[in-house]
């Protein structure tokens, strides 16, 4: 058991919300999946069109600045920096 189980289990805290887990997926008889106390999400939660987008983005303009092109995430416009 780990010290956060154990930690929930006596009230030392009273409740997790957990999207990361040890072993992903979660097995189904984790004692975790019981404890009323525990809000259990996938790791993708935050996940949105609009955060993907950002991360694409961001993908793109990191990309970019490591060959040495500057990007302008707005307008798609490459130029040599």
């Amino acid at each position: 058991m780990t010290l956060q189980m154990s930690a929930l289990k006596a009230g030392t805290i009273a409740g997790a919300a957990l999207d990361v887990f040890e072993m992903e997926p979660l097995p189904p008889d984790s004692p975790l999946r019981k404890m009323d106390q525990v809000l259990l999400a996938p790791h993708n939660a935050n996940s949105s069109p609009a955060a993907w987008e950002r991360v694409h983005w961001n993908t793109i303009r990191n990309l970019c600045e490591g060959l040495g092109i500057k990007f302008n995430s707005s307008t798609g416009d490459l130029s040599n920096a």
